[in-house]
């Protein structure tokens, strides 16, 4: 699963099941440090886009499942002891109930220098009991828990994030709101026409059970209009609350060259609220942070 020289991608997976006990909601722990870790070195300056993916469940009620992606190498980590990126899936409510977890995160790295990565995670407050990460299993194997590294040139990359806490009141679960019309949206003037993979990365949560929450994608410009819904996700909110998903949307888009694309990212409530109702985008905080919210666009071909 490492490497000593980068490739455009890495990936490094396990079929085991991992269980964490005792956590004591601050720390974080590797998830498999031999078999969830990837080293690279990239040839030029790039953007590496790393994403970790497990299911994530407790044994008790009441603890939800922190995840992380934590790098290593010169300018990482960030702050001291906390991952690159993170996000917390839900367990507040519900026991033996897996959530499919992602995480992702882009960074900026730099030509001829070495990298580490891992896959990392805890609970989201002290907890005498254990969380999990792989569900099944299936032919004696459970379902895989993956770390992935994709290399992109620094000028194929469009991205916005935020470590805000964003809400929205009485959904009417029809209309589309920008989760950030400034921070995550981004502007696209492909110089040749050609494929773009766009995606969403948020935790989304509900105070009041039996709302869902949908997150999506719009695009303007060109064939697109003044803007098109072009994929979208529901996460779940139907039986718990405070219990985030760590929701991930993504879709390929072909955008014509020399044609302006703004992209954003947007949300709402599954139905209209019947009483007062907030649905949430960010978990924790962290050091007064929130779980990352992100919206990636990259090239990926042209003729």
């Amino acid at each position: 699963p490492t490497g000593a020289t980068a490739p455009n991608s890495l990936s490094a997976c396990s079929p085991g099941q991992y269980s964490l006990t005792g956590s004591d909601g601050v720390a974080w722990h590797p998830i498999d440090s031999t078999n969830l870790v990837l080293s690279f070195t990239p040839s030029v300056n790039s953007f590496a886009i790393l994403s970790g993916n497990a299911d994530l469940w407790t044994a008790k009620a009441g603890f939800n499942q922190d995840v992380g992606v934590a790098v290593s190498g010169t300018g990482f980590p960030t702050t001291p002891g906390q991952p690159e990126a993170w996000k917390e899936s839900g367990g507040f409510a519900g026991t033996f109930s897996p959530n499919a977890a992602f995480v992702q995160v882009p960074l900026s790295v730099t030509a001829s220098t070495a990298y580490q990565v891992s896959l990392v995670w805890k609970t989201n407050k002290a907890d005498s009991g254990s969380i999990y990460a792989g569900a099944g299993p299936i032919g004696g194997k459970f379902s895989r828990t993956t770390l992935t590294v994709f290399l992109v040139p620094n000028t194929d990359a469009h991205l916005g994030m935020s470590t805000q806490q964003f809400g929205q009141i009485n959904s009417d679960g029809t209309y589309w709101q920008p989760v950030d019309s400034i921070g995550l949206s981004t502007t696209v003037t492909p110089a040749s026409t050609g494929s773009f993979m766009v995606a969403g990365n948020a935790d989304l949560w509900t105070s009041l059970a039996t709302y869902n929450q949908d997150i999506g994608i719009m695009v303007s410009g060109g064939a697109y209009g003044p803007g098109t819904l072009v994929a979208w996700k529901e996460s779940g909110g139907f039986a718990g609350t405070f219990s985030p998903n760590a929701a991930f949307v993504a879709t390929d888009l072909h955008l014509q060259g020399s044609v302006t694309y703004k992209i954003w990212l947007v949300w709402k409530g599954n139905r209209v609220a019947l009483a007062f109702n907030q649905i949430f985008i960010g978990a924790g905080p962290i050091n007064t942070h929130f779980s990352p919210t992100w919206l990636t666009a990259v090239q990926l071909s042209s003729p």
